[in-house]
């Protein structure tokens, strides 16, 4: 499998899904009881070697970057699954999960593996820091959609496509750009909350103001 890249290094080509299907693969190597900070330097590079032997790639600083943050990523969201369908029940189970156990429908999870993982999310401090989070995110009227990117990588993107509003970097446009989401059958961008569109079409209007009255007179 030769794996191709598009100008912004985002897998792309025939092998792409297959791509993403290694990086889960890799995810799930590593053991539920642990962050992703800890996760070793070696482990790290073993999981990127075996990967750059899979596709065929070159050792690109740029993409062992990006195929690591997708790494951490899946196993955040691995972890937050097993959480919310297992432990807090705010997930609907898939038919494979019902009546079963994670370490009865996933081999890389050990039962002790699953007992301590439990116990630890269930903990007062753990219980805490999972509802100030809910309250947190109950509380954002204006969340963005950066999906599995950061602004850095976003904004890449962005500029690409032509979407970022001015040439000069800003937070405030990295904000607008980020409120947009992108329909996956039309590709335009849009933003769904109506009074987050609002707020972002005033600053695109105020942006537009600022720039005029700052260009240089003749």
């Amino acid at each position: 499998m030769f794996l191709q890249f598009d100008s912004l290094l985002r897998p792309s080509g025939k092998w792409r899904l297959k791509y993403g299907q290694q990086i889960g693969l890799c995810s799930r190597k590593l053991n539920i009881n642990w962050d992703w900070p800890s996760v070793s330097q070696g482990l790290r590079s073993k999981l990127w070697e075996d990967t750059m032997a899979r596709f065929h790639l070159e050792d690109d600083p740029v993409i062992k970057k990006n195929f690591l943050s997708s790494v951490a990523k899946r196993f955040r969201d691995f972890k937050g699954k097993l959480v919310s369908g297992h432990i807090i029940f705010t997930r609907k189970l898939s038919k494979n999960e019902v009546n079963r156990q994670p370490y009865e429908i996933w081999k890389n999870i050990q039962r002790e593996d699953w007992e301590t993982f439990k116990k630890s999310k269930t903990s007062d401090i753990a219980v805490l820091k999972r509802q100030k989070a809910q309250k947190s995110a109950k509380s954002n009227d204006n969340p963005h959609h950066l999906g599995q990117y950061n602004y850095e990588d976003a904004r890449k993107i962005w500029i690409h496509e032509g979407f970022y509003p001015n040439s000069e970097q800003n937070r405030g446009d990295d904000w607008y750009c980020s409120m947009h989401k992108k329909d996956k059958k039309t590709g335009k961008r849009y933003i769904p909350k109506p009074k987050t569109k609002a707020i972002a079409d005033k600053y695109i209007s105020n942006s537009i103001l600022v720039i005029f009255y700052m260009r240089p007179t003749r």
